[in-house]
């Protein structure tokens, strides 16, 4: 984050988190389709086994991007209580 204003970067940081869970919302969706759908395959195709692995690798890059989030606002949390 660009600024140093650590209530502005607190600020960003739940505007960021508000966009991640919708996504986060969104991959669950297509993560459960994905599987649904390789589930209907007999043979478990290499299709099916391709879209769950990439719907599952976009899902764990939102809830890393979570999780980072977390990590800076505790950061800044922490920086904030030293400063008062």
């Amino acid at each position: 984050m660009s600024t140093t204003n650590p209530i502005e970067q607190m600020i960003q940081l739940r505007r960021s988190n508000d966009r991640l869970v919708d996504e986060l919302k969104q991959a669950r969706h297509r993560l459960s389709q994905a599987m649904e759908f390789a589930r209907d395959q007999k043979s478990g195709g290499n299709l099916a086994i391709s879209l769950v692995a990439h719907t599952r690798k976009n899902h764990t890059r939102v809830l890393k991007r979570l999780r980072a989030n977390r990590f800076q606002a505790l950061e800044l949390l922490a920086r904030l209580a030293v400063e008062r």
